[in-house]
């Protein structure tokens, strides 16, 4: 099975834009990086499309994640994040097509 290397976009740095802007390109043009998560709990649905446009433009995987960290994050359950989490089944099948 090859290794797929997703990068994880922390908003709480300057917002959505500037964690596109400054940290996914930094890394994508420096490091083999595969995708980025573009599902996550505390993502509104203006950062996810933001992410999942930016994914889109440079042929990148898309991504998403519960947050889950067992029971250091209490109110996180595995598989369900936080509010109205949901991320799509063919995010995961492309993953595992790569």
């Amino acid at each position: 099975m090859k290794k797929v290397s997703i990068l994880s976009l922390h908003l709480g740095y300057g917002g959505i834009e500037v964690a596109i802007s400054n940290l996914a390109n930094m890394l994508i043009d420096n490091y083999d990086v595969d995708g980025i998560e573009c599902y996550h709990s505390i993502f509104n649905l203006e950062q996810i499309d933001l992410v999942k446009e930016f994914c889109q433009s440079q042929k990148l995987l898309m991504s998403g994640g519960s947050d889950y960290h067992g029971l250091h994050k209490p109110g996180i359950e595995l598989g369900s994040g936080k509010g109205q989490l949901s991320i799509p089944d063919d995010i995961f099948k492309k993953i595992v097509e790569k």
